[in-house]
């Protein structure tokens, strides 16, 4: 009995296997088509990602805009087709708040947080599969303001700015500029506009985009003071001579000088006085030999906003120099000593040696032509050169 059975239904299915097979074969090619369409992978790119950040804390250095433009790859598992588009994704980096300084952070798939997507949509993997975001962090310090020159106004009164007032502002920003900041300069005054004993400055902001300045402007007291010139006459010349040398001045009394100086009244006023830091010297450091030699007059001590009109005389000659174990002997027999032809250096005595007019500068006394700096006298003279020096 089921023997026979089982041979009646294996006709009738044997009678009917094209059919069958065709069916079966349609089945298989639809749900792979379906399976296939609704698990499609798709290459998304332009995703926007947003740095969540405490802007107290830090300020970032590229911007969210420079580093939207990567490819992120999904696997979908519904028939809505905006799961392809970029507009339906939104991703966010939570930066953390211990950041030090100025420090780049890297971020991979497991460290950004999906925020928007579709339904049923999963991350499968991203290119680059990192990225970096550099974050400086956010520091507030005093720093101080800057001295501000003398200036002459048009009318030619001499303008004097005193310590501001504070003399230290607040400064926030990031710290790769505020751990590098000079003390800040003040907006350069309008000298033609009248003002009182004070006047409010701006604080001038190097880096308007990333630093803060509190207070803004400081206020400045300032002294008026009129100008004139005058004559401090009777200054006895200082020799500068080479450290650790037995060079001496020899028994020559160098002239006085007379220095015309034009400033403020009062600046003039205490360079006339006792205690006046005015002084004149003659610079020989570069002299190494004993004899006679030839320099231009120097000038130092002068405040700012004094300079000089005329140094009288500019130069000084026969400087007379001598070993010092020998500075005090003195020849019994002048007379005896051979006199110099007419135009011509006696036998043993030196003619004043030509020394080069640029100097350098030593203890605060500026050195250079009178065009450079108004603290070496004017003028065009050369000393004849020695023989043989």
């Amino acid at each position: 009995m089921i023997i026979e059975s089982f041979k009646r239904a294996k006709r009738r299915f044997m009678s009917d296997i094209w059919r069958r097979l065709g069916a079966l074969a349609l089945a298989i090619y639809v749900w792979t088509w379906i399976n296939v369409r609704v698990t499609d992978s798709q290459i998304v790119s332009g995703i926007p990602i947003h740095i969540s950040y405490d802007q107290n804390k830090m300020q970032l250095m590229n911007s969210p805009d420079q580093i939207r433009d990567f490819v992120v790859q999904f696997r979908g598992k519904d028939m809505d087709g905006n799961w392809m588009l970029a507009s339906s994704y939104e991703l966010q980096v939570n930066m953390p708040e211990s950041v030090k300084g100025t420090a780049t952070l890297e971020f991979g798939k497991d460290q950004i947080e999906i925020v928007k997507k579709p339904a049923g949509v999963a991350l499968k993997e991203m290119q680059p599969s990192k990225i970096r975001v550099t974050a400086d962090e956010i520091v507030e310090t005093w720093i101080d303001i800057a001295h501000m020159p003398s200036k002459v106004k048009p009318n030619g009164d001499l303008v004097r700015f005193l310590t501001p007032q504070p003399a230290r502002v607040k400064v926030r920003g990031p710290s790769r500029i505020v751990n590098n900041l000079q003390p800040l300069t003040l907006k350069e005054p309008d000298l033609s506009m009248p003002f009182g004993s004070s006047i409010r400055l701006q604080v001038v902001n190097p880096d308007r985009s990333s630093l803060t300045i509190t207070p803004q402007e400081v206020s400045v007291n300032v002294e008026k003071q009129i100008m004139e010139e005058q004559d401090i006459e009777k200054l006895t010349p200082h020799l500068l001579l080479p450290p650790n040398t037995d060079l001496s001045l020899g028994g020559v009394n160098l002239p006085n000088v007379t220095v015309r100086l034009h400033g403020s009244v009062n600046d003039v006023a205490e360079l006339k006085s006792a205690n006046s830091p005015i002084r004149v010297f003659l610079d020989l450091t570069d002299v190494n030999d004993v004899g006679p030699w030839s320099r231009k007059v120097m000038v130092g001590g002068l405040p700012n906003g004094v300079e000089i009109v005329k140094i009288d005389p500019d130069v000084i000659h026969d400087i007379v120099l001598t070993r010092r174990e020998t500075a005090t002997v003195k020849s019994d027999s002048a007379e005896a000593e051979p006199v110099a032809e007419e135009g011509k250096a006696a036998e043993g005595v030196a003619a004043p040696k030509n020394v080069p007019t640029d100097g350098a500068s030593h203890d605060g006394v500026k050195a250079g032509t009178a065009e450079e700096t108004p603290h070496q006298a004017p003028t065009d003279e050369k000393p004849p050169a020695p023989d043989g020096k």
